[in-house]
Formats: structure tokens, C-alpha cells, sequence
């Protein structure tokens, strides 16, 4: 038996007899590993994530985020463990955070930006003994992690390069998609409202680097409430948004990301520009950055276009204004660029 506070301040006693504890459990789960679920169950075929090798619709974040979730159990990594993230924004990344959040884990996206002392700081301090890197970086990881024991398997985003393979004494180095099982079921995770789901460490600027930890409860109302505050539509008429900050840090991953998959959002990712092979080295804050987000949108209207002819108007989120390219200009540092313009076209 037990007791549940009415709104006229008396209790009622709850008969729990004969309900399996954790069906109670599943039912009340608050779980930022839920937001795809409900997503997949609404829009089940509306794009989800865009990025620049493809997109996936809900119902595939879902069942991608799934099957991750039961690969990294059948791999032996157990609840409220770290699943170190080392990567730039791709579809893959959002379905590992998914994933690690389904299976009751902490995901742990490193900031590429920390440099590499707070890099292996991160990977030391939080003792996490599996690591995600995508694939252009598996190279320089595993000549990084020798001096990190505690890692012993190293997952490659688009596989294993060619000619890359892993020390006799070290991780094992397998392909992200060798890490996915069959079962694209939501797992059945008893999950805590107070249970941590990721961990972002500090920038570290007045001393060594912080993991600071947060919950699914926080980390959902939060997506709730920037869906909320960002004037995201949810319903038949969906908003399409994009995100060129990076997914290791809160602002693209929770300001963005999060709120735009509890609204039911089109997300499109913007890693580099599109238009060369080198990323920018300051995401969300350099010209290029913004030059890549404008080219994810097609058509792009051209410089000086009314926003009441954008071809998006009218799906684009607020505050941002309707145009994107107005958008850009309103939100880019290019005052801080002298003789910086938008190109053209």
C-alpha cells in the first residue's frame, strides 16, 4: 500500500497488490530516453535529424536508438555507467545519447574544444571504460587512449578505418554499427527521475575541469520548457530548425536538440561547411559555421529577400526571425568580423 496526497490536502492509499514493480516503475519512468519514443508514436514518419550523409525519420531515430541501447548492455556496460562521446554533430551522435539514456547510463560528450590535456582529464576522471569517436578521429584517439587503461573498447562512428587496428594490450576497436543488436524494442529500464543521465564537464577556466552531473527529470522539463520558450510547433505542422552549435556542449544539446525532439522538430546538423573538406574551429561562433547553416537550407533566398517570400517562412523556430538569412545576421558575430560579408547566392 501507498499513500498519494489529493489536491484537498487528505491521502489516499494506492493498492499496488499484484502489479509487477517494474511495470509501477516503467509506467512513472521519466526518462530523457522516452523523448524519441513519444516522438516515433506522433510524427512516426516525419524527419527527425538531417545531417550531411542522410537523415532519418523518428520512427529510425527510435529503433537506431534502441538497438544502441541493447548493444551496449549486451557489451557489459551496466546502469549509471559513463558512455564517453568524442565526436562532431552526425546522426550517430544523437542516437548513442539516446541509446545510453535507455539503457540507464550516463552519456558523456566530450568537448573537442577543451584541449587535450582537459580531454584525457575527462576520460580519467570519469573512470568510463567505453568511448564513441567518430570515425575521422579514431586515428588520433587510439594513439591517446594507451595512457587511459580504463578504456577498453573504442567505438568507431562509420567504422574502422582501413589500416587502423588496435594494440595487442589495448581497447578493443570495433564499428558503431557492430555495436548495434537486433532488438530495436525500447528497453525496459527501471529509470529514476533523479537517476543522472549525462555528465558535461566544466570548461575548467579557474581550475581543473568538473564533471557536473544532471538528471533525466532536469534535463526533460528543460526540454519542455526551451520548446516552450523557443515557440516550437508540436502538432501536424512541424518546426524545421538547425543546429550548427556542437552536441558536446549544453547549448546545442540541450537548448537545441532536446527541445526541438519533445516538439517533434526537423533538426538539420551543421558540422563544416559544406562547400570545403575543413571544419570550422570555433562551431556556432566563426562565418564559416554560419555559411554552413544557410547551406543546409534549400532554396537559400538569396541576400536582401523579403521574408515574407522565404520559401520557410512560416517554419522556422522562434526567436529567430522568419528568414534565415536574417536569422544569421541577427545572431552571427560577424560585427565582431570587420569587412566580413554574407556571400551571395
Amino acid at each position: 500500500m501507498r499513500e498519494a496526497p489529493t489536491p484537498y490536502g487528505d491521502t489516499v492509499r494506492l493498492d499496488l497488490t499484484g502489479i509487477d514493480p517494474v511495470d509501477h516503475a516503467l509506467a512513472r519512468r521519466c526518462s530523457v530516453g522516452d523523448l524519441p519514443t513519444r516522438a516515433a508514436a506522433t510524427f512516426a514518419g516525419r524527419t527527425a535529424l538531417t545531417d550531411d550523409a542522410g537523415s532519418w525519420t523518428y520512427l529510425e531515430l527510435e529503433a537506431v536508438s534502441n538497438r544502441f541501447a541493447h548493444g551496449l548492455t549486451a557489451h557489459g556496460i551496466e546502469a549509471e555507467e559513463p558512455v564517453a562521446l568524442l565526436s562532431m554533430n552526425c546522426r550517430e551522435f544523437v542516437a548513442t545519447y539516446f541509446g545510453t539514456a535507455k539503457a540507464g547510463m550516463v552519456s558523456l560528450p566530450i568537448n573537442l574544444l577543451s584541449g587535450l590535456d582537459n580531454i584525457e582529464h575527462a576520460l580519467t576522471d570519469s573512470g568510463t571504460r567505453i568511448l564513441v569517436v567518430h570515425g575521422s578521429l579514431a586515428e588520433l584517439v587510439m594513439g591517446a587512449v594507451a595512457a587511459i587503461p580504463a578504456i577498453r573498447t573504442v567505438v568507431v562512428v562509420g567504422g574502422v578505418p582501413d589500416g587502423l587496428e588496435a594494440p595487442a594490450d589495448g581497447p578493443a576497436l570495433i564499428g558503431w554499427d557492430d555495436l548495434l543488436a537486433d532488438d530495436d524494442t525500447n528497453p525496459d529500464t527501471v529509470i529514476g527521475d533523479r537517476q543522472v543521465v549525462q555528465c558535461l564537464y566544466s570548461s575548467g577556466t579557474t581550475s581543473r575541469p568538473k564533471g557536473v552531473l544532471t538528471s533525466h527529470l532536469a534535463v526533460t522539463m528543460a526540454a519542455l520548457g526551451n520548446g516552450a520558450v523557443f515557440g516550437l510547433n508540436w502538432g501536424a505542422e512541424a518546426s524545421v530548425t538547425v543546429c550548427p552549435l556542437p552536441l558536446f556542449h549544453t547549448a546545442g544539446l540541450n537548448g537545441v536538440l532536446l527541445s526541438a525532439v519533445t516538439m517533434g522538430a526537423t533538426v538539420t546538423s551543421c558540422r563544416a561547411s559544406t562547400r570545403s573538406n575543413t571544419p570550422t574551429r570555433s562551431p556556432g561562433s566563426t562565418p564559416p559555421t554560419w555559411s554552413a547553416c544557410l547551406s543546409c537550407w534549400r532554396p537559400s533566398p538569396t541576400a536582401g529577400t523579403a521574408a515574407s517570400t522565404c520559401p520557410r517562412s512560416g517554419s522556422c523556430s522562434t526567436p529567430w526571425p522568419r528568414c534565415p538569412r536574417r536569422c544569421a545576421d541577427a545572431w552571427s558575430p560577424r560585427s565582431r568580423t570587420p569587412g566580413w560579408r554574407w556571400p551571395r547566392g
